[in-house]
């Protein structure tokens, strides 16, 4: 579990992959809710993979083609850390919550991966595609005010949610190529490129470096026997304060070499010749990065039956467009958040299996940011008004050693009074 550590103790570089909110009969005034959500997800590198930066040693090149082979054409690395607590007043139809998030959204080109892992010279006379690349790394606080209320035969839930930014690094790389001649003779690079740091001054974990609003709006329809929900979660955007630093490129690059007359005279200068200090452009700026929004349907139904208490089943969606400094329309940023968040659609299905001290709700799930089949898991122990929560959405992976490629777990404590 080294890298799991590592990953947590990188300040530079999550919910879960669906809603997996647990339905809890309040027959009480007041609920409070402890939570803890971690999501680690790839969909294609293996646990192994990230043990062999985290423990050292020489890589062969057997090892660097054996990570080839499982590596997509994007390959994505999501990380997910969320801790927060919530009261709900049923009587009076509100509730507050306070979250601490903790994200990083990778999406990492093939080929780029070949170049990082082999050099260019494997590939002269080849055209690598470093395109759709991007790295998101963003900590905030959350603080959540919802409040609900009936219209008609719909129950609607409405919320509003204030966003402290802490720290924020972001790189886009929203086109690129990279082309080697014969023995390097020539390298043609060619690529558009963003990056976005926040205020570097002020580096405190809870630092107030950018500020920002989020909105949630939840409807419940009852037809006949089935319950219908639709939701949108943390639709919202954090601006960044004027000392963020944005760098920017649009270029092309060529090298043909460095001609040198005399060895014994090389020296520095001679490489001016051959730079481009103009390549990068930096500023201090305002810019708007957006936090993982959810979209979906749920529709779920209740059974008399002395084990199975209910099913449910659901598509879920999300929505994070790229950080940007500059002004676009409401359907670009609408539109694009979909495709530019990394994640497929998640289709899944669940049901709720009854003990007498104990509620087993299972779900097998397809998509989200692996696109592969999951199996979760969630125990729910105390059938009164003190209740504990565990749960995993990739059962499958725990078992699966150094071969794993998700990892996740939910802790939720919950007291009615």
């Amino acid at each position: 579990m080294k890298w799991l550590i590592a990953i947590i103790l990188i300040p530079n570089f999550v919910f879960s992959q669906k809603d997996t909110t647990i339905s809890v009969k309040n027959n009480t005034n007041n609920l409070v809710k402890w939570n803890t959500d971690f999501n680690f997800t790839t969909n294609g590198l293996n646990q192994s993979f990230l043990n062999s930066f985290t423990e050292g040693g020489y890589i062969t090149d057997n090892v660097k083609n054996k990570w080839l082979d499982l590596s997509k054409e994007n390959n994505i690395v999501y990380f997910e850390l969320n801790n927060s607590i919530s009261y709900e007043n049923n009587a009076k139809k509100f509730g507050v919550e306070i979250a601490d998030r903790n994200i990083i959204n990778v999406s990492v080109s093939k080929d780029l991966m070949r170049l990082a892992l082999f050099g260019n010279y494997n590939y002269q006379n080849q055209n690598l595609n470093i395109s759709n690349t991007n790295v998101r790394l963003t900590r905030f606080q959350q603080y959540r005010f919802n409040y609900s209320f009936n219209y008609k035969k719909l129950n609607v839930k409405t919320g509003l949610s204030y966003i402290v930014g802490n720290y924020l690094t972001s790189y886009n790389i929203k086109s690129g190529n990279i082309y080697t001649a014969n023995y390097g003779s020539l390298i043609d690079i060619n690529y558009e490129m963003s990056a976005f740091i926040s205020d570097t001054a002020n580096l405190n974990p809870f630092a107030n470096n950018g500020n920002g609003f989020a909105y949630d709006l939840v409807i419940n329809y009852k037809l006949k026997y089935f319950d219908i929900k639709a939701y949108m979660y943390d639709v919202g955007s954090i601006k960044w304060n004027p000392s963020s630093i944005t760098y920017s490129a649009d270029s092309t690059f060529i090298f043909s070499g460095v001609e040198v007359d005399n060895i014994l005279n090389f020296n520095d200068s001679i490489l001016e010749e051959y730079s481009n200090n103009e390549i990068f452009t930096n500023e201090n700026s305002k810019i708007t990065s957006y936090i993982p929004g959810q979209f979906g349907f749920i529709v779920s139904k209740n059974i008399n039956n002395k084990k199975i208490s209910s099913y449910s089943c659901g598509i879920n969606f999300k929505w994070q467009p790229h950080t940007t400094n500059k002004t676009t329309s409401f359907s670009e940023i609408f539109s694009d958040g979909f495709k530019e968040s990394n994640y497929n659609p998640l289709i899944w299905g669940s049901t709720t299996y009854e003990t007498k001290y104990i509620d087993i709700i299972p779900t097998f799930s397809f998509g989200g940011y692996s696109n592969d089949l999951n199996i979760g898991t969630v125990l729910k122990i105390g059938k009164k008004k003190n209740s504990f929560l565990l749960g995993t959405d990739n059962l499958e992976d725990i078992m699966n050693g150094e071969n794993a490629k998700a990892l996740s777990f939910m802790l939720q404590f919950i007291k009615q009074f």
